[in-house]
């Protein structure tokens, strides 16, 4: 069905922590040369009687309100905010559009806000635990600098990773760990500069 875009209400299951405004006028260009070939998804608003809260599409929603079209083909699914969530997830998780970094801020907001497990977030993805537990890693088990580094290609996300085991078990990073994580950091993008590449070990 079509709806009015000016009764979506954007914002409550976003995934992406920006949106990308190149993708956006891709989008726009094919909306008005092809037309739309995918819907976006969304809920009947808890809220607002005839609003519709966004799940999945918001690059569409964007390009649409950009070439002027006044309402977009959607799929209305009544399901609750846990459901919702996983759902906003997942779809991006196919279309392969979100850093790794927003993926696991994206799980780690729905544990903590539903009260989840790993086991359970795992199972809703169709992932594994310890794809879960990497992607909850570069949210809690390593430092702003090496957050920085990763989402701006210097180190790679396997070497995120493996910076993150250096951090406790349980419970926030400490000073210690944070001059560690900085430390090994330092070592890998020296010896990158020195290579001119990336360290395939690591």
């Amino acid at each position: 069905m079509r709806i009015p875009l000016d009764k979506i209400i954007v914002g409550k299951f976003r995934v992406r922590e920006k949106l990308d405004d190149e993708h956006i006028e891709e989008i726009a260009e094919s909306f008005k040369q092809d037309g739309q070939w995918e819907p976006i998804i969304v809920r009947p608003s808890r809220e607002k009687v005839g609003y519709y809260e966004l799940i999945a599409g918001e690059h569409r929603v964007e390009a649409a309100k950009r070439i002027g079209w006044k309402d977009i083909e959607a799929t209305v699914k009544d399901v609750d905010d846990v459901e919702a969530g996983f759902l906003a997830i997942k779809t991006n998780l196919i279309r392969r559009g979100t850093s790794e970094v927003e993926e696991g801020q994206a799980i780690y907001n729905y544990m903590t806000k539903y009260n989840l497990d790993q086991k359970t977030v795992a199972k809703k993805l169709g992932k594994d635990e310890s794809w879960v537990s990497r992607r909850l890693a570069l949210v809690l088990k390593i430092c702003d600098e090496v957050r920085e580094a990763l989402l701006d290609g210097s180190i790679t996300y396997t070497q995120a990773v493996i910076i993150s085991q250096i951090s406790p078990k349980k419970g926030e990073l400490k000073p210690e760990h944070v001059n560690k994580q900085k430390q090994l950091l330092k070592i890998i993008l020296e010896k990158q500069r020195k290579k001119k590449k990336r360290l395939c070990f690591l």
